[in-house]
């Protein structure tokens, strides 16, 4: 059986990798500066793609939940988020 070796360089656990962290910070300010176009098209979606480009929008800002976890709710909350926005016309 080997041996478990020790960590001796690099990132801490659970630290953030700071390209990562600038890259989301770039497309967030992207987004920002943008942010009027975008609301233009997104208003001429249907509401199932524009919860469909907001979720992927949103991968590049907020941190991703586990991947299983979302896989298993993404159905459901789509179908109920898209019934609250038809209910609101």
């Amino acid at each position: 059986m080997e041996k478990k070796r020790i960590k001796t360089g690099g990132r801490k656990k659970n630290t953030s990798n700071k390209t990562t962290a600038e890259i989301r910070n770039l497309f967030s300010n992207l987004l920002s500066a943008n942010i009027e176009l975008i609301q233009k098209d997104l208003d001429q979606m249907t509401p199932k793609e524009r919860v469909y480009i907001l979720l992927k929008l949103s991968e590049f800002v907020i941190p991703k939940a586990k991947e299983l976890e979302v896989l298993e709710n993404t159905d459901s909350f789509s179908d109920r988020f898209i019934e609250a926005l038809q209910l609101k016309k």
